[in-house]
């Protein structure tokens, strides 16, 4: 009976770490590649409207820069940090998650509410969500969902880092008005647009010769990301929870000008597959549930021990404006927060 028992509890305690390891976060590195047709439409001015020279408008392609993304492929958001090396000098990019219907309609049905719409067929252009609610069970419509979430701008020598987290929905890019350039696309941050990146560069063939003919001398130029209206307040969106299957696609920055100016050309782009795990599943099931109420008890008096995973999901207490302002400790107030989500009571 006691060899029967044990063997129990053993295969019992296998299967847990099993499934623990299961939803242990994952380190995965993706590579972007260029984007098929992303020729036409780009961009050859640099943030401050400097042209960059004819010999660097006719041999640069995006075949020659090095982006990634190493990014978690279990967490409570999309988080992770772009590399790049090579890009356009003292220029901005978009960053965007795109989805995909023939691939995965709920991951592409997400972004579209989280972000914007594009309608593929019939009339290209750009959509909304009404339009996409009335016509998307008809086969003759194909909508296209994304999220331009966040934007980076490189250095002279066209290299940049970006840490990331998917919790913002983004119109476009604007260059404030007191920024160097004579270009269109100035203007100044609304209360709920992003933060203004300022960029200090000096575009001339003596610090880069490859990209500048002409010596524009110093530049200025500050960078913000136009809110989404309609959509959550920047640092305030939570992608639902789930499995998603898109693209990472990186995307040149025309502020609205044309010609040289560009056309919004997206030229990056690599498959992004990862789990969004909600704040509060401290089991990392999906769901915010009695299961997590039950195991942040079973700690609370010692009778458990969480593993980073469902520490940083379980780790919510203070809330703070409505969202969690983790104390770095999990106890009581952890679970009743947690029970309080896990009731409908507040979301976050």
């Amino acid at each position: 009976m006691r060899c029967t028992l044990k063997k129990r509890v053993v295969g019992t305690l296998v299967l847990i770490l099993a499934l623990a390891l299961s939803l242990t976060a994952r380190a995965a590195t993706v590579n972007l590649q260029p984007v098929s047709g992303s020729g036409s439409n780009n961009r050859w001015m640099d943030n401050a409207d400097n042209l960059y020279s004819s010999a660097y408008q006719n041999s640069f392609a995006y075949s020659q820069p090095s982006v990634s993304i190493s990014y978690s492929d279990t967490s409570g958001s999309f988080s992770g940090t772009l590399t790049a090396t090579g890009l356009k000098p003292n220029f901005a990019y978009q960053v965007k998650l795109v989805g995909n219907a023939a691939v995965d309609v709920w991951s592409n049905e997400q972004l579209g509410y989280a972000g914007r719409w594009w309608r593929v067929q019939p009339n290209p252009g750009n959509s909304n969500d009404a339009d996409y609610d009335n016509h998307k069970e008809d086969p003759g419509y194909i909508y296209q969902g994304y999220l331009l979430f966040d934007f980076f701008t490189t250095d002279e020598q066209g290299n940049a880092t970006l840490h990331f987290s998917v919790n913002s929905s983004y119109h476009v890019l604007w260059a404030t008005h007191d920024s160097t350039g004579f270009g269109t696309g100035h203007k100044n941050p609304g209360a709920n647009d992003s933060a203004v990146i300022y960029n200090d560069f000096t575009a001339s063939p003596a610090v880069n010769s490859a990209a500048y003919s002409s010596d524009y001398g110093d530049a200025r130029v500050g960078i913000f990301a136009e809110w989404e209206s309609g959509r959550a307040l920047p640092g305030q969106l939570f992608l639902p929870a789930g499995a998603y299957s898109c693209q990472l696609v990186v995307t040149e920055e025309s502020f609205h000008q044309g010609g040289l100016g560009g056309g919004w050309a997206s030229v990056l782009a690599g498959d992004a597959s990862f789990t969004v795990i909600p704040d509060g599943d401290v089991n990392l099931d999906g769901v915010v549930s009695a299961a997590d109420i039950l195991l942040g008890m079973q700690v609370v008096t010692g009778n458990r021990t969480l593993n980073p995973g469902q520490f940083g999901h379980g780790n919510v207490a203070p809330l703070v404006s409505g969202l969690p302002a983790p104390d770095g400790e999990f106890n009581l107030a952890d679970v009743l927060l947690i029970t309080r989500k896990a009731l409908g009571i507040v979301s976050f």
